[in-house]
This record gives C-alpha cells, sequence and structure tokens, in this order.
C-alpha cells in the first residue's frame, strides 16, 4: 500500500468510526422516539458502510 493511499485511509476510518459511535450515542440517548432511532441507525450504516467499502476497496 502506498503512502498516498495511507493518507486518504486513515481519515475514512476515523470518519466512520465517529459516525458509528455518534449513532450508538443517539441511540441510546433517543431510544424512544422513532426520528433520533432513525437517525441513530443511519449514522451506524454509514459509518460500516464506509468501513465495509474501504476495506473491499482496498
Amino acid at each position: 500500500m502506498t503512502i498516498l493511499a495511507m493518507y486518504y485511509l486513515i481519515p475514512l476510518v476515523v470518519i466512520s468510526f465517529i459516525s458509528f459511535s455518534s449513532g450508538v450515542m443517539i441511540l441510546l440517548k433517543n431510544s424512544e422516539s422513532f426520528n433520533g432511532q432513525l437517525v441513530g441507525c443511519l449514522a451506524i450504516v454509514i459509518g460500516l458502510g464506509v468501513c465495509i467499502a474501504k476495506m473491499i476497496g482496498g
């Protein structure tokens, strides 16, 4: 893996982790409201999606 690829990989991993963890926090805080659940699930899916896409894409 080139240095340039690493340079792009690290921010993506950080962003997906932040998205995932904020999604979990939203779910925990707003578990009673449907809107909160929706936003939390979306953030988790986006976080995981970016991570998986990056692993597949290399």
